[in-house]
């Protein structure tokens, strides 16, 4: 079973890291650390996330440190950046951006001060939420959801696909959308993510971050449920009391395969899906993303 765990772990994306430095929480590892650890465990890469400060930049710099492995960037639209800013999207996208999340922190949908929303009084997606579609469209580059409610992302969604935005992540949806918002999300071509620090021992609350306690049980139950071609699995790691993040990559996949899920599942979750959501669904650990 290690085998098939090491073979894998080859190529596999994580989606979702955080690392220091973080103005706001201890993490961890350094960035470069992180890049260190998924090097030496053979991954393909990961994306670095920080709910503060676009991480596109320091991302090009761990490029060059680890040409073997790709590491993408992210922005995470809080008002740190400016919330709901076009412009902090227009100059970071060149940069190395694959991923634009939402609101995370503050969002509507979790936070008590300073909220943003994505519609206006009328129901509708403001129009920065238009204009920042039109660049990630043009750019070809994922769009998540972040923390946003689940009427908020289906309208994010919906107006995405209409816009041939193929690309769309439904941050850890479990416990927040129903059956039938599910349902929606998935036919607007969205993935469906699962985050494994949900079933670590100190867990977060759903009021801190979002995110309901699952079992690598129900994680596998839900893949199955939805179909492992709508879903991806990440860490979220990053914190200082869990492993670094390519071990939590390692946990998730060696817990899912214990949990019954086949092995082309997990490689789809862990792999081809995040593969194709960066849109580098050719990329081996041999070569260099330019």
């Amino acid at each position: 079973m290690n085998q098939i765990i090491e073979e894998i772990i080859a190529g596999s994306f994580d989606l979702h890291v955080h690392t220091y430095p973080d103005s706001s929480r201890e993490r961890r590892t350094d960035a470069i650390e992180a890049g260190k650890y998924a090097y030496e465990y053979g991954m393909g890469g990961f994306v670095l996330k920080s709910h503060d400060y676009p991480t596109g930049p320091l991302t090009m710099m761990l490029n060059q440190i680890y040409p073997g492995i790709y590491v993408g960037g992210g922005i995470v639209l809080n008002h740190s950046i400016g919330g709901l800013n076009p412009r902090a999207v227009e100059k970071f996208i060149p940069l190395n951006t694959k991923i634009v999340w939402m609101p995370t922190r503050d969002a509507q949908n979790t936070s008590t001060q300073s909220q943003i929303t994505l519609l206006n009084p009328e129901g509708n997606l403001k129009e920065e939420v238009i204009e920042i579609l039109r660049l990630i469209s043009n750019a070809d580059i994922a769009i998540a959801s972040g923390h946003v409610s689940s009427t908020e992302a289906i309208a994010l969604f919906q107006k995405a696909k209409s816009m041939n935005i193929a690309r769309m992540i439904a941050t850890h949806p479990y416990g927040h959308s129903s059956e039938s918002e599910i349902i929606t999300i998935i036919e607007t071509g969205a993935k469906l993510e699962f985050t494994f620090m949900a079933v670590m021992p100190i867990s977060p609350t759903v009021e801190r971050d979002g995110q309901f306690v699952l079992s690598p049980k129900e994680i596998a139950n839900q893949i199955t449920k939805w179909g492992p071609e709508n879903c991806i699995v990440t860490t979220d790691f990053g914190q200082w009391y869990n492993p670094h993040p390519a071990e939590g990559m390692r946990l998730a996949i060696s817990n899912l395969l214990h949990s019954g899920l086949d092995i082309e599942s997990v490689q789809m979750v862990v792999r081809d899906n995040p593969r194709w959501l960066l849109g580098i669904e050719k990329f081996t650990p041999s070569q260099e993303i330019q």
